[in-house]
């Protein structure tokens, strides 16, 4: 899907005021598991960027302080799917869709982000998802 957002880049249009939008990220949290049980939810985190200092021969991002970094200051956003009723979906998201940790997708939905916030999260409640297919 073409025109979706990286999270920071959403994170910069956001504001405290839901708007539309279509991010990109990958399944996944900072030290914790990204989805919550019995729920229709899950955390993504910021795709790496493929610049020319990842592409490095031997380059290991887990092991390269900079690539940490880069990951530690990154955004998170935390995406929910509700139901017709308006509540979240009470089904897990790994059953209901068909995701795991680890997966790069494409969620549309309406988001916002409240700089003023002790935990700096994009919050995206989504009506669709795609999957993106693993790299070859």
């Amino acid at each position: 899907i073409s025109g979706a957002l990286s999270l920071t880049a959403a994170k910069a249009q956001l504001s405290k005021e839901p708007k539309p939008v279509v991010v990109v990220g990958r399944i996944g949290a900072k030290g914790v598991d990204p989805f919550l049980a019995d729920k229709a939810s899950f955390s993504l985190v910021e795709i790496p960027v493929a610049d020319a200092h990842a592409a490095q021969p031997g380059h290991k991002p887990d092991e390269c302080p900079f690539c940490k970094k880069r990951a530690a200051n990154a955004p998170v956003a935390a995406v929910r799917f509700l139901g017709p009723d308006g509540k979240e979906i009470p089904v897990d998201a790994r059953k209901l869709l068909g995701v795991a940790a680890g997966q790069d997708v494409v969620i549309r939905g309406t988001g916002i982000f409240d700089a003023t916030l002790p935990v700096q999260i994009l919050q995206i409640t989504a009506d669709g998802i795609h999957v993106r297919a693993p790299a070859k």
